[in-house]
This record gives structure tokens, sequence and C-alpha cells, in this order.
């Protein structure tokens, strides 16, 4: 009875959601405007009576809409993607965020909302919808304009802020902690979270999709990828964080597998079956009555989300150092809130954090702004003219100077030497601190399994293999905590005093940072081990002996340290380069080619080519193929004419027919060239 009842639901969803999706595709109006009316129009608040009976069910079930929606959506803003968004995209959305969050925060105070509601508003209005911007932007044909590729730089970092904030949201539902007191340690937990969760699958799963793919059964992908899809989801709820967090990270380390294009699209029809179901269930749980008792809030919020957003968006983009009418455009494509928004609403008041009735009146604001979004890309232009027409002329000078001490013409913006070599001392940094913390953290728990004798001997060996672990990874620690301190000075002593300059003794300071960070490192190992079982004689010997021998053992500790640091370049290179980086770094030299119309070389560091010109080289003479494009350092250089340099690192995608495609293979092989 209950099977039929839910199947009975399950099809007046659909058939209501077939009918307000068609509608809105008349309308020229985005469908998830279709979806949420579809959802208010079965939910259980609309009279005369509830066209669906079992709604906790066809809740359950949406929850596998978000699962896939914040899979797909880590697959389309996967790693590279977020790298390439840059520092102006980074500081766009840090102001933008905190704009908003001020802005929301004033407005809530003024109406008269408790401080945590005015905080959560501030929160839901400071995430923009970018499942709503790309289709506007598809439909405008938009995509590839210079303002389209910024706004898409804030969407991707406006997505991470927006996974923090549900973890945080869902941490605090898990726990009794007030509000202030817990914020600082949730945001802890969730950086290590992501960093541990990275770190760990992009060493694992790209190497295990590629192996399952070599059996060449689509199905077998697909279903091994949804496999790691419920874990991603699993995991982050294990440790109370948001499924849409844990299915997102998975979704970012997928891509980085050759595979990603097979599997967004064997998981596309899951993603639009269920995200619908999700978004009608969303609508399902908003109360008409609630609306019109709390409509002024309604106009209030929709004017401020427009008006505010504008102007964050605009001030965000001055300072990053767009020009004026790029900063317009892309305050003007801020001017909306989307699925975020009532998804991190809906997060607030399962939790108990925010009242019911905000989840109305965001959802309300969220349908009203995409409706109204499409109208305010339209008239772009006009926008645009009567901004900037009526800004005065010193400000807009001003901004024009300052634009232009960020994008000099003809100047290549890339990052300078010492920034560029300590943003890798510190991701290292960053990554061997986290994979250390997790030993130990596991190391923790293992031992405290046991509290009988043989729990005694349980527990010494625990933390013999985590020292075992845990040793060459205390000493890379040390030593690039070491390069970043000694790089500091360098840049530093010489600004500040000449004399101490010459005075100073670069190898005194790296010995003494080094060995002090080992001691510090050593402590809090054997605090963490002794915390846990009192300072046990047998342990501590123990430790001591298998560390006293470690130190011996050079041997051990180079072998390891070497081993780590090639995984670590692997990891790094999945997480920073481009699709055709990462199949080099994932699958080596034995990586099938992707069409029979193309084959890929990696420029190696020796080659005979390397340095040499595609002219120099004459390739279509010698093979018939044509170089259609390069990838270099996380870009794409389409077309490249015939005097571009081939330099080590690049990745040359040759276009012809397969035999002439054989030719350029045996070609580069014969000199030295490296398969990608």
């Amino acid at each position: 009875m209950h099977a039929s009842f839910l199947l009975k639901d399950l099809a007046v969803i659909m058939a209501t959601a077939a009918i307000a999706m068609y509608a809105c595709h008349r309308l020229r109006q985005p469908t998830i405007i279709g979806y949420l009316l579809a959802g208010l129009i079965v939910g259980p608040f609309t009279p005369p009576f509830a066209l669906v009976s079992d709604i906790a069910s066809i809740r359950s079930i949406s929850e596998l809409g978000l699962v896939f929606l914040m899979f797909s959506l880590g697959l389309e803003f996967n790693l590279p993607r977020l790298r390439k968004a840059g520092i102006p995209a980074a500081i766009t959305a840090a102001v933008v965020v905190g704009g908003m969050i001020i802005t929301g925060i004033a407005a809530g105070q003024v109406m008269g909302w408790p401080l945590p509601a005015s905080i959560l508003l501030g929160a839901i209005l400071s995430i923009s919808g970018s499942t709503i911007i790309l289709k506007v932007f598809f439909d405008l044909k938009v995509t590839q304009e210079p303002f389209a590729r910024a706004v898409f730089g804030l969407m991707v970092c406006d997505d991470v802020v927006a996974m923090i904030m549900l973890s945080v949201v869902s941490a605090f539902s898990a726990q009794s902690a007030s509000l202030a007191s817990a914020t600082a340690f949730t945001f802890v937990k969730i950086v290590f979270f992501i960093l541990l969760f990275l770190t760990l699958g992009l060493l694992l799963v790209p190497k295990l999709l590629n192996a399952v793919a070599k059996a060449g059964n689509r199905e077998l992908t697909g279903i091994t990828t949804l496999g790691f899809c419920f874990a991603g989801a699993y995991i982050a709820a294990h440790f109370n964080f948001s499924i849409a967090l844990g299915t997102f990270l998975m979704g970012a380390i997928v891509a980085a597998s050759p595979q990603m294009q097979e599997i967004e699209n064997w998981t596309a029809p899951l993603r639009d079956m269920f995200s619908a179901l999700f978004f009608v269930s969303a609508g399902m749980l908003v109360d008409p009555r609630s609306l019109l008792s709390n409509w002024h809030s309604v106009v209030i919020i929709l004017v401020l989300t427009i008006l505010a957003r504008t102007f964050w968006g605009i001030a965000a983009s001055i300072i990053a150092g767009y020009d004026m009418r790029m900063s317009v455009k892309v305050g003007v494509s801020s001017a909306q809130i989307g699925e975020f928004s009532f998804i991190l609403a809906s997060a607030a008041a399962a939790s108990g954090l925010a009242p019911d009735w905000l989840y109305g009146v965001t959802v309300a604001v969220a349908m009203l702004t995409t409706f109204i979004f499409p109208y305010l890309m339209h008239n772009m232009h006009g926008i645009e003219n009567v901004i900037l027409g009526n800004l005065p002329g010193w400000f807009t000078g001003l901004c024009g100077r300052y634009h232009l001490l960020f994008w000099k013409p003809g100047v290549q913006h890339q990052l300078p030497e010492r920034p560029a070599i300590f943003s890798k001392y510190a991701m290292r940094l960053a990554i061997y601190s986290t994979l250390s913390t997790g030993i130990i953290y596991g190391a923790i728990n293992l031992s405290a399994l046991y509290d009988s004798l043989a729990g005694n001997v349980f527990h010494a060996l625990v933390w013999l293999c985590a020292a075992a672990l845990l040793s060459p990874m205390f000493i890379a620690i040390a030593r690039y905590f070491s390069h970043i301190v000694l790089l500091l000075v360098t840049i530093s002593i010489p600004r500040l005093s000449r004399q101490l300059s010459g005075m100073l003794d670069i190898r005194l300071v790296y010995d003494i940072t080094n060995a002090a960070s080992l001691s510090v490192l050593g402590l809090l190992f054997f605090a963490a081990a002794g915390y846990w079982h009192e300072y046990s004689p047998f342990f501590l010997y123990s430790a001591g002996a298998l560390l006293a021998t470690a130190v011996a053992a050079r041997r051990y500790l180079l072998l390891m340290m070497e081993f780590n640091e090639k995984l670590l370049d692997q990891i790094i290179g999945l997480a920073t380069s481009e699709p055709f980086h990462q199949m080099a770094a994932t699958a080596g030299q034995d990586l099938p080619m992707l069409h029979n119309s193309t084959t890929r070389w990696l420029i190696e560091e020796n080659a005979p080519f390397s340095g040499k010109s595609i002219r120099e080289l004459d390739i279509r003479a010698k093979t018939g193929t044509s170089v259609i494009s390069i990838y270099r350092d996380g870009s794409d250089l389409p077309n490249p004419a015939p005097d571009t340099l081939l330099l080590p690192g690049d990745i040359v995608i040759l276009f012809g027919s397969q035999d002439q495609c054989a030719a350029a293979d045996e070609y580069f092989n014969k000199d030295g060239g490296g398969a990608a």
C-alpha cells in the first residue's frame, strides 16, 4: 500500500513538473521556476487539499537530487578551473560575500529580526545562483565574453564558499555549541577535511577509474563513479558535514580523470531526473500563508538583493583590478540569488538555526530574482550607460589609473618568481601537515580500542607504525617550513637593514629553524600518544627506539621522502592542470588516444625539439599533421602561430588522418618525446 501511494505521489509530481516546465519553456523562463511552482502547487500548504500524501519519502528521494546536482557542479567547476579563476576572482568573491553578509545583518536588524536570523540572511544573500547564470548566459550567447569569464570565476569561488557555509550549518545542527563559540573551530575542521579529502581522493580515485575504464565497459565506469559519488556523500555525513560538500569534492576529483566527459554524459540523465524532484520538494516546503504575512520582508529583501549585489559586485570588481565597464557588467550579472540560497536556508531551518518562515521568504526572493535576472541581462547595455553616466569623472579616472596598475597592455600577468616559490612551498607544507594530522588522528582512535595489557602492546604497535609513516613527513614539514622562513628572511632583512643583511648567516638560520621545527613536531607526537595512553613506559621505550632507528636509517627516510614527493607531484599536477595535463599525470605513457584523428605529445625537458618553433620543426611537411592546440601551464593556446616555441611541459595536440598521426607518433618518439 505504501509503495502505491509513493508511486502515485511521484506520478503527480512529475506530471505537474512537466506542465510547469513546458509553461516556463513557452514563456522563456528558467526551468527552476517551473519546478518550484510545481512544488508549491502539489505541496501540503496549498488549498483545497494536498496532492501528495507521503511527503517524507519524497523528501528522502529528493536528497539524491542534491547529491547528483553537487556532483555535476564539481565536475563542471573542477580544481583546474578554480585555479584559473585566479586572484581577481578570489578578491571579487571575498568582497561580495563579506559585503552582502554585512548588508544582510544590517537589514535584518533594521527589520527587527533576531541576530542569528540576520546573520543567516546575510549568508543567504551572499551566494549567487550559478545554475541560473549559466542558463541565461548560454541563452544570450555571451559565454565567451570577457565579463562572462570573470563572472564564471566569481561563481566558482562562490560555490566553494557556499559549500563551506553549508557544512558550517550542518556541523552546528550536530552540536549544541553556540554560533559564536563554534564558528572558528568548525571552519578549521572544514578546511582540514577538504585538504585531506582532496589529497587522498586525487591519489586514489583517478587511478581506480583509469583501471576500470580499461575494461572498455561504459556501464561499469558509470556504476563505479556512482559508488564514488555516494561514498563522498557518506564520508561527509559521517563527519557531520553537508553531503553537498562531499559530493562536490568528489565531482572535482573525478573531473581529474581522463573519463570525465564520458562520466558527465552518463550521469546527466540521473542529475536531471533527481534534481527535478529536489527542486519540486523544495517548493513543497513553502507556505503561501507565511509569504502573505511576510510580504513586506519579501519586497524589501528583493530590492536589497538586486541593488546591494550589484553595488558590491561593481565595488569588488574595481578592487580586483577590472576596468569600469567590466566591473559594471560583473555587478549586474551578480544581481540574483539561486539554488544555493534556499538549500542553505533549508539546512538552517532543519537545524533550528533559523525560523521556518525565513525559508519561504528565501525561496520567494530566489524565484523573483530568477524571473527578473534575464531582463536585467537583456538590458545590460542601458543599465551600464546609466551607471557610468552618473559617476563623477574624477572617480572613473581614478579607477582607470588603478586598473592600469594591474593590467598593463602587452604584459603577461604571471606570478613573480618569489611568490610562486612561496606558493609552492606553502601548498606542500599544507598537504604534508594535513596528512600528518590525519595519521595522528587515526592512531589516536585505533589505540583507544583496548585498555588491557594486550591493549598496551596493540597501542605500542599502532604508534610504532604511525612513527614510521610520520618520520619522513615530519622531515618534509620541517624542511618546507624552513624554506618559507628563509625566503621571508631574505626578502625582509635586506629591506630593513643592509648591515643586518651582511651579518646574516643563511645556513645557520635554516639549520636552527629546521632543528626547532623537528623538535616541536616530535613533542607534539609524544604528547598526542602519551595523552591517550598515560605515558606507558613500554610505549615510550618502543617509540624512542623506533625514532632512533629512523634517524639512523637514512636510506629508508630518503626512499620514503622521494616516494612521497612523487605522489605529491602527481596530486598537485592533477589538482592544478587542464584535462590533457591531468590525463598525462594519470595515465603516464599508456593513455590511449581520445580520437583517431588526433594525437598528443608531451614536450619533455631534454627533448631535441624543446625550445624550437613549429616552423623550425616543419611538423606538417614531415608528418602531414597540423598543430591545432598547445596546453601550457593550465592554459589552452588554440591554433598556435608557426613561430610559437615548444617549451618543456607543453602538451601538443596534432590533427591528421590515422596514418599521419602514426607518422607524428614515430617522429616525436624517435626524437625523445613523451606520449601524453
